[in-house]
């Protein structure tokens, strides 16, 4: 069993595309959970309307589970909170504005981690940027509980898959970027679409300071360097315990 977990707001067509990706192209789509968690200011008529939609059309007996929450300061707890209420031994972390665009990318997820438990494992994203991070990743339930957390919950917008990155190879654990399957991510690639309002607010948009929230989430990274380093080595019992 696999779960996809991800917030969403002010994207209700990007969700309806995403989910659709996944039961257009997973070879074993009852086998996949999908967990939304849409924010209680923004889960009007748009977002019911793509839920009944995707509810007609998921015939495959998708597990389709949306939560309303207050909206969080963090982007990054969002996905602990999604975290708690699944079950699945291998746990992805995905954007709200992806399609899955490879058929039977959950055959080669789960083929994965039927070798190894403690491992990052991600599309090939921009494979010639030395700065490639797994923004659309898997890992194990076992790790997220070892570690405490899918994600750290203290970045508003970015940071938390160069956090994981960065964990990981601490660790010595095993970190894969695959090209075994493709995912496409609407707001980057050769060809990214226009910015929404969603990503404009997380990307460009400025305090008093001058400083956008990427420029906030970064001083955080740098001055939490200690916390990855103790993260580390709980994984790395983990994977101790393993061999």
């Amino acid at each position: 069993m696999i779960d996809l977990l991800f917030p969403s707001r002010g994207r209700p067509n990007r969700v309806r595309e995403l989910i659709q990706s996944v039961l257009d192209t997973a070879a074993a789509p009852e086998e996949v959970h999908v967990y939304v968690r849409l924010d209680s200011d923004d889960c009007g008529l748009a977002y019911a309307e793509a839920v009944g939609l995707l509810s007609k059309n998921n015939t495959y007996g998708c597990g389709l589970n949306f939560y309303i929450g207050h909206r969080p300061k963090f982007l990054s707890s969002a996905y602990n909170e999604l975290l708690m209420i699944s079950l699945s031994p291998i746990v992805g972390f995905m954007a709200d504005d992806i399609q899955f665009a490879t058929k039977g990318w959950d055959e080669i997820v789960r083929e994965y981690f039927a070798k190894q438990t403690v491992l990052l494992l991600s599309d090939s994203g921009s494979p010639n940027d030395p700065h490639n991070v797994p923004m659309h990743g898997f890992v194990s339930r076992r790790s997220c509980q070892v570690l405490g957390y899918l994600l750290p919950g203290f970045f508003e917008h970015g940071y938390a898959d160069h956090w994981m990155l960065d964990v990981y190879r601490q660790a010595g654990a095993r970190v894969v970027f695959t090209d075994q399957y493709r995912i496409d991510h609407h707001h980057f690639g050769p060809e990214p679409d226009k910015m929404d309002a969603t990503y404009q607010k997380r990307s460009f948009d400025r305090d008093d300071k001058g400083r956008t929230c990427d420029d906030r989430d970064g001083i955080v990274y740098e001055f939490r360097k200690a916390e990855r380093k103790r993260d580390a080595e709980k994984l790395r019992g983990l994977l101790t315990c393993q061999h």
